[in-house]
């Protein structure tokens, strides 16, 4: 997950995944889901893609799902 911290869009890098879109849930830092996206895979930078322009500034938890997987990182939006 890059840039950490992310001013307008965070990319999502998952190495050996082939699939096409992943699920992601923006978590602001008081436990409340802010949204919920699918992110399609950008073949120019081979990741994909979640638009974090619109959103305050601070912490947020994304949580990336993938077929039966799942991983959380802590994002910093200035």
């Amino acid at each position: 997950v890059y840039p950490n911290p992310v001013q307008a869009t965070l990319s999502v890098s998952i190495p050996g995944f082939t699939g096409n879109s992943i699920n992601v849930d923006v978590v602001s830092e008081f436990d409340s889901k802010v949204f919920r996206a699918k992110s399609n895979y950008n073949s120019t930078t081979k990741a994909f893609e979640v638009d974090f322009s619109r959103l305050r500034p601070g912490y947020y938890r994304v949580v990336v799902t993938y077929g039966t997987n799942s991983f959380t990182q802590r994002v910093l939006k200035e």
